[in-house]
C-alpha cells in the first residue's frame, strides 16, 4: 500500500513540475516591460502597434490624444472584444495619466450600445 501511495505522490510532483514548465513556456514571449507611445494622435494606436505585438504586450503608457478606436483596441488589448468575447490580449498596465480624450470625444458614447442593449440579453 505505500508504494502505491509513494508512486502517486512521485506521479503528482511530476506531474505539477510539468505544468508549471508549460505555464512558463506560453508566458515566455510575452513584452513584460513597459511600452511607451508618445505623441499619440486620435485613432492611430492599431496603426502604431503591430498587430503581432498586439496581444504580447502587458504594460502600456500613452501619451497623447485617444478616442473611442484607440479605447477599442485597448480593450481587445486587455482580453475582450467590444462585444464581450474573449481574445489573446494580456494587457494587464494601462497607464493614461498623460493621455487626453480627442477634443469632442465622449468615452460614454460607447458604452451607450452596451447599456442599451442589457435589457436583452437579461
Amino acid at each position: 500500500m505505500k508504494k502505491i501511495t509513494f508512486r502517486r505522490q512521485v506521479v503528482l510532483v511530476v506531474w505539477m513540475l510539468l505544468c508549471g514548465l508549460s505555464a512558463q513556456a506560453a508566458d515566455e514571449d510575452l513584452i513584460t516591460q513597459q511600452i511607451t507611445i508618445n505623441a499619440l494622435e486620435a485613432g492611430t494606436l492599431p496603426q502604431r502597434i503591430s498587430s503581432s505585438k498586439k496581444n504580447l504586450i502587458t504594460n502600456l503608457k500613452i501619451i497623447g490624444e485617444i478616442n473611442g478606436t484607440d479605447l477599442k483596441f485597448i480593450h481587445e488589448m486587455a482580453g475582450q472584444d467590444i462585444n464581450g468575447f474573449s481574445t489573446d490580449g494580456k494587457l494587464s498596465i494601462l497607464d493614461l495619466y498623460d493621455a487626453k480624450y480627442a477634443t469632442g470625444f465622449s468615452p460614454f458614447g460607447i458604452l451607450r450600445k452596451r447599456l442599451w442593449l442589457l435589457p436583452h440579453m437579461a
